[in-house]
C-alpha cells in the first residue's frame, strides 16, 4: 500500500500549486488562414496541410485522407499500423486525445474493429511532417443493420461508463475550469445522455456535483476511484460542433480541490452522479508512486525523467554518452529494429539492414554489452543471418549509433516482458495469422491473487512454406496450429509493405520451456 499513500500524498501536495491564469477557450480551428493558405479537401493540393494547434478542434474538410485496411491496433497507447490503398505501404497511426472511430454504423474503439477491415483515414501531421495523427477513423463499407448498430451502441456506452467521458480543459478561472467533451457527433453523445438519463443543462441549473478523473493523451486515468475529485456543474455552454471530435458540450466546473492535473489543455475523465467509479481495467491504467507493477509493455514513460534524450521524447536533450566501466542506465539507448545481415563473433561486430529504409548500419558490441537469443544468454554467432534482433544502440565518438549494448531477437523481447500471441484464426491460404497480443497474470501489491491484465490489441503475422513451427520437442506445420495457442516468434525485417515473415513460431508453455532451456545448455559450464 505504499505506493497508494505517494500517490495520494503527490496529488494533496500539488494540489495546493497557483491555478493557471485565464486561458481563452479551446475552439475549432479555421480551414484556412487568410495569410497561410493550406490545403483542404478538393483543393490547394500541393499547399502544405492544416497542423494540429494544442486546444483546437481541427475543421472538417482539412484532413488528408487516405483509405487502407487494418494490420495492426494497440488499444492501450490508441495507435495502429494500416496497409494503404494502391501502393500497399504500412502507414503507422496514433488517434490523438478527441480522435474517434466509428464501426458497424456508429462510436466505437479500436479493439471492436477487427484486423482487415477497409477503413478511411482522416489524418493530420504530426510533429514531423508525417501524417500519422487520426482525427477520425470510419468503417468503409455500406451501414449494417439497424439492430447490430444499435448492439454496438450499447457496447461503446457501456465502455464510456466505465471509463467516464474523455474532456480537456479549455481555460482554469481561480477554483473553476472549463471543459469540452470529445464524441465523434453530437448525436452519439446526446443518445448516451438520453440512455442513462441525463440533461446537461439540468445537471448546471441544479449545480449537480459529478466526479472527475484526471487522465492523459492516450485517455488513460489515474485510478478514479482513488484520485477522482467531485466537482459542481456550474454552467452549461452549447459549442459548434463542426470539428472533428467537438460534441457540443461544455461545462463550467467547480471542483473540491484543484489537482496539479487540472490545467489548460489537459484530458480529464467525467462521471455522471450515478455513475459506478472504478480502477480502469488492469494494463489500461496509469499507476504512479509503484502502486502497481503493470506489464511492461503498458507502462508510460515519461520523458521529464530522463535527464538526456530518449526514443520517446526531450529532443531538444544530448543522447547518453557511454562511459567505459560504467553500465547504461535504463532507457538511455536508441533502440533500433533490423534484420541481421552478418557477424564476426571474434571481433564482436556484425552488420544489420535498418526496418522500413534499408539502409545498411556496422555495429560493434561493447566490452559490458550481452546478447539474448531465445530468451537464454548467447553469443552472436548464435543469431541466424536474416532474422530481425532489437539492437539497444548508443553514439560512437563520430555521433554514429554503431555501439551496441544489448542485441536481442523477438522471441527474447517478447518473453523477457511476459508477452505472448494468442491465436484468433489461421488464415493461411491468405499467409496470414490473426493474434491477440497479451502479457502474463502479474502479482501486485495489494492483491493476493495474480492479475490478468488488459489485451494490448491485434495483428496479422505473416507466414509462409518456409516458415518453421514447433510444438513441444518437435518440428510441426502450419496446420497444426489451432486457435488459442500461446506463441512466441521471430521475423524477418520490416519493410515499408511487410511487418516481417514469421521464420520460426513456438506454440505453447512447454515449447518456450524447452527452446530456451536447450540454448542455455549451449553456454552452459562443463558439467552443469
Amino acid at each position: 500500500m505504499r505506493g497508494l499513500f505517494a500517490l495520494l500524498l503527490l496529488l494533496v501536495t500539488q494540489a495546493g500549486r497557483p491555478a493557471s491564469p485565464p486561458q481563452t477557450d479551446s475552439k475549432i480551428s479555421p480551414l484556412a488562414d487568410a495569410k497561410v493558405p493550406v490545403r483542404s479537401i478538393g483543393a490547394n493540393r500541393n499547399l502544405p496541410g492544416v497542423r494540429l494547434q494544442p486546444g483546437e478542434f481541427p475543421m472538417r474538410g482539412s484532413e488528408h485522407r487516405v483509405r487502407g485496411e487494418l494490420v495492426e491496433t494497440d488499444v492501450i497507447h490508441r495507435a495502429g499500423v494500416f496497409r494503404r490503398e494502391g501502393d500497399g505501404e504500412l502507414v503507422n497511426f496514433t488517434l490523438p486525445p478527441f480522435g474517434s472511430v466509428s464501426y458497424l454504423g456508429t462510436e466505437a474503439d479500436m479493439r471492436d474493429v477487427p484486423m482487415g477491415t477497409p477503413l478511411m483515414f482522416s489524418l493530420y501531421q504530426d510533429d514531423k511532417g508525417t501524417f500519422s495523427l487520426a482525427a477520425d477513423i470510419q468503417a468503409d463499407a455500406s451501414p449494417p443493420p439497424a439492430a447490430v448498430t444499435e448492439a454496438q451502441r450499447k457496447k461503446r456506452f457501456a465502455f464510456l461508463k466505465a471509463r467516464g467521458l474523455p474532456a480537456w480543459i479549455d481555460r482554469v478561472d481561480g477554483d473553476r475550469f472549463t471543459v469540452t467533451l470529445f464524441s465523434r457527433d453530437a448525436a452519439s453523445l446526446q443518445a448516451l445522455f438520453k440512455a442513462e438519463g441525463i440533461d446537461p443543462a439540468q445537471l448546471a441549473k441544479e449545480h449537480r456535483r459529478i466526479t472527475v478523473g484526471v487522465a492523459n493523451e492516450h485517455l488513460r486515468s489515474y485510478l478514479p476511484n482513488v484520485t477522482g475529485r467531485g466537482a459542481t456543474v456550474e454552467e452549461f455552454q452549447s459549442v459548434p460542433t463542426n470539428g472533428f471530435g467537438c460534441s457540443g458540450v461544455r461545462l463550467v466546473l467547480q471542483p473540491e480541490l484543484l489537482l496539479e492535473g487540472f490545467r489548460k489543455g489537459h484530458i480529464v475523465r467525467l462521471f455522471a452522479p450515478a455513475w459506478p467509479i472504478d480502477a480502469m481495467p488492469f494494463g489500461e491504467g496509469l499507476y504512479a508512486g509503484g502502486h502497481d507493477e503493470e506489464p511492461a509493455d503498458s507502462k508510460e514513460l515519461q520523458p521529464a525523467d530522463f535527464p538526456y534524450r530518449t526514443d520517446f521524447g526531450n529532443e531538444n536533450l544530448s543522447w547518453y554518452q557511454i562511459q567505459p566501466g560504467k553500465t547504461p542506465p535504463d532507457h538511455s539507448e536508441h533502440r533500433v529494429g533490423g534484420e541481421l545481415v552478418k557477424v564476426d563473433a571474434a571481433h564482436r561486430s556484425g552488420q544489420f539492414r535498418i526496418d522500413r529504409t534499408g539502409e545498411l548500419v556496422n555495429f560493434i558490441l561493447l566490452t559490458s554489452g550481452s546478447v539474448r537469443y531465445l530468451n537464454a544468454e548467447a553469443t552472436l554467432d548464435d543469431l541466424p543471418p536474416g532474422m530481425r534482433c532489437l539492437f539497444s544502440l548508443y553514439q560512437d565518438e563520430h555521433g554514429a549509433f554503431t555501439r551496441a549494448n544489448v542485441v536481442t531477437d523477438e522471441y527474447s523481447s517478447l518473453a523477457g516482458n511476459t508477452v505472448t500471441y494468442r491465436l484468433e484464426a489461421a488464415l493461411l491460404d491468405a499467409g496470414k495469422l490473426i493474434v491477440t497480443r497479451h502479457a502474463a497474470p502479474v502479482q501486485t501489491d495489494y492483491v493476493l491473487e495474480p492479475r490478468v491484465p488488459l489485451d494490448f490489441g491485434q495483428m496479422e503475422l505473416t507466414v509462409d512454406d518456409k516458415t518453421r513451427v514447433w510444438k513441444g520437442d518437435r518440428q510441426v506445420k502450419l496446420t497444426d496450429l489451432t486457435v488459442g495457442d500461446e506463441l512466441l516468434v521471430n521475423r524477418t525485417a520490416r519493410t515499408k509493405t511487410s511487418q516481417g515473415r514469421c521464420t520460426d513460431i513456438w506454440a505453447g508453455a512447454e515449447t518456450f520451456r524447452l527452446a530456451t532451456e536447450q540454448q542455455r545448455k549451449r553456454h552452459a559450464p562443463p558439467g552443469k
